[in-house]
């Protein structure tokens, strides 16, 4: 069974963890990147 997991691209060499966690919780139904947009509109 593959599951589909959104995949959001490392921008440093360093911030694979970020990354890792935000994709976790995107396929969870909760992305934080489209919250904080919301919260600086």
């Amino acid at each position: 069974m593959k599951l589909q997991v959104p995949f959001f691209k490392q921008t440093t060499p360093y911030n694979c963890g970020p990354m890792a966690l935000r994709m976790a919780l995107a396929y969870l139904g909760n992305d934080p990147g489209k919250l904080l947009r919301k919260r600086l509109i």
